[in-house]
């Protein structure tokens, strides 16, 4: 179950804004691991459309430029890296105002002016600099030998430089592999030993006593299919994955003393949040549709998956048992809000789909179709409506025009599914389904026949990808490059967040609202399906980079051996 030191996994973690701040979103790792960095490169906030970089042409050290000279902004400063060095990023003529109003902690030379701290005033990080570019330093000239591939990470050394970068060779699917189980070990990390919860991020700097007691619904539905995949994958036996989505269940089924999940008195909706030991919800009386639908789709994805590798043994049926006590209370077809105050949840007479909902008949945030097209726009409620749609209208078959009794529920399965059909977003020459980040579309793939099952999703899916990747490239990030691309989510400093501890990206021409330059990897894995061979090869640049690796500690692997 533990792996030797030689073969100890490597995870991807999330440094938003810099090395103080790493976080992996539990959620978003199922997609298969990896990290949220700040890119470097930015974005194409311009003080002056003509302005050139001249008065601080950085050059790159430890390369052969020492200076960029001229270039008007979007001008690229090619260069190749001193001999046991590597080579990261583009180094471009640009400007980057972040959406914060704080100063950057950071004092590194590359920021071309003093950062301002001035209330309400957006932080300019680069002002008409050449940025982006790196070299990293190897501890040791190492080449790896053929049919092998480099896997780095930064170490710390009692020498000159005080870092570098360490190197490991493995064969391409050795490498792929160890970054995987170094996805289902922090998985393990973030799970409440007790209850079998799952807390929402996980920093991994910290002992599992130590992380904050804040659980997600989502992140646990999440959990349980990451507990299926190790099985299946042969990180831990059948009898042990059982063991542990079990006693997940239980909680989730009140079966569990010491543990209450908070539900809706009358629709048994759940919370997002809550005490992973004790279930005592964040927010009281709140409850979540999107929370509730990716917990129901997480622990059917565990029931499935256990009816098939282990049917009729006494573990499956009990597994079995609790999903069906979890989820037959839940009232999903009165799953629509009234649209005049006070919103009260109702069944018929409205198209108003709430985000929210609160003890009583409460609702609020409303998701409703477009009023020119009657389609609804495209969303992480996806599972929320296939749910509703299959309490309603039966196993399926799963399509926009398929026969159902509840006239109700299949006119709102109609007016979601064609939007499949109809995607109302555009970038980089793409049709898409939305602008918001890859898990909108990544997890349904997952987790949701209708959508996995469906040409036209997949085509959707692959154009999201196309799309993100294009963005990357483009003047929004001069970036893209060796797998770094990818929209995530997640805690994020409030320094280049206007204020907010948390961020989801989006695609977005307004450079006013890029706000904090990160990317994904864990986003870039996530659409592997969609091309295995280009997507595995921007996994390996970005395990050879290092710049968002770190390993998994023995002294994680051994509090693991608990969780």
């Amino acid at each position: 179950k533990v792996p030797p030191k030689d073969s100890r996994s490597f995870i991807s973690c999330s440094t938003r804004g810099g090395v103080g701040d790493c976080f992996i979103m539990l959620w978003y790792l199922s997609n298969v691991v990896a990290t949220a960095l700040i890119v470097g490169v930015a974005s194409t906030n311009r003080v002056d459309e003509s302005s050139n970089c001249i008065d601080t042409d950085i050059g790159i050290t430890n390369s052969n430029v020492t200076n960029c000279g001229v270039g008007v902004e979007g001008q690229e400063c090619f260069y190749e890296c001193h001999p046991n060095f590597i080579k990261v990023g583009r180094h471009v003529c640009q400007t980057y105002t972040t959406g914060g109003t704080l100063t950057h902690p950071s004092s590194s030379k590359r920021f071309s002016v003093k950062l301002e701290n001035v209330e309400g005033t957006p932080v300019m990080a680069i002002n008409r600099t050449f940025f982006g570019g790196q070299c990293l330093p190897l501890c040791t000239p190492k080449v790896c030998p053929a049919g092998t591939v480099p896997v780095r990470v930064n170490t710390t050394t009692s020498g000159s430089p005080s870092w570098c970068m360490n190197t490991i060779c493995r064969s391409p699917k050795d490498a792929l592999g160890n970054l995987t189980r170094g996805a289902y070990e922090v998985f393990r990390y973030g799970r409440d030993s007790f209850s079998g919860m799952y807390i929402d991020h996980v920093d991994p700097r910290l002992s599992p006593s130590s992380q904050l007691k804040f659980a997600s619904t989502d992140g646990t539905g999440i959990g349980v299919t990451a507990e299926c995949v190790a099985s299946a994958l042969g990180y831990t036996t059948i009898d042990e994955a059982q063991d542990r989505v079990t006693v997940t269940l239980s909680a989730l089924a009140g079966e569990l003393a010491g543990f209450k999940l908070p539900r809706h008195a009358q629709a048994w909706w759940v919370p997002t949040f809550l005490n992973s030991t004790t279930g005592a919800s964040a927010s009281p009386g709140v409850y979540a549709s999107d929370s509730t639908g990716l917990l129901a789709v997480g622990i059917l994805f565990a029931r499935t998956y256990f009816i098939n590798v282990d049917p009729n043994s006494t573990k499956t049926e009990n597994i079995v048992r609790l999903v069906d006590k979890i989820l037959t209370p839940v009232s999903w077809t009165k799953m629509f809000c009234t649209t005049t105050a006070p919103q009260t949840s109702v069944y018929n007479g409205s198209n108003c789909v709430p985000w929210l909902w609160a003890d009583g008949d409460g609702c609020s945030d409303c998701q409703t179709p477009d009023t020119g097209d009657g389609l609804y726009y495209y969303s992480e409620l996806h599972w929320f409506f296939w749910m509703a749609y299959h309490a309603g209208c039966g196993t399926g078959p799963f399509t926009a025009d398929s026969p159902c009794s509840d006239n109700v529920i299949s006119t709102m399965w109609a007016a979601f599914q064609g939007r499949r059909n109809h995607p109302n977003y555009w970038y980089g020459g793409q049709q898409l389904l939305t602008l918001w980040p890859s898990y909108v579309t990544q997890l349904p793939f997952y987790l949701i026949h209708p959508f996995n099952s469906d040409p036209a999703y997949n085509t959707a899916l692959k154009a999201q990808w196309l799309a993100e990747w294009s963005y990357y490239n483009s003047s929004a990030f001069y970036a893209g490059e060796k797998g770094r691309y990818g929209l995530g989510a997640g805690p994020t400093p409030a320094w280049c967040a206007g204020g907010s501890g948390y961020i989801a990206d989006r695609m977005t021409n307004d450079s006013d609202s890029q706000a904090c330059r990160m990317y994904s990897a864990y986003a870039v894995a996530g659409y592997a399906p969609v091309d295995p061979v280009t997507i595995s090869g921007h996994l390996l640049d970005l395990l050879a980079s290092g710049e968002s690796v770190i390993p998994i500690t023995d002294s994680m692997l051994n509090n693991n051996n608990n969780n």
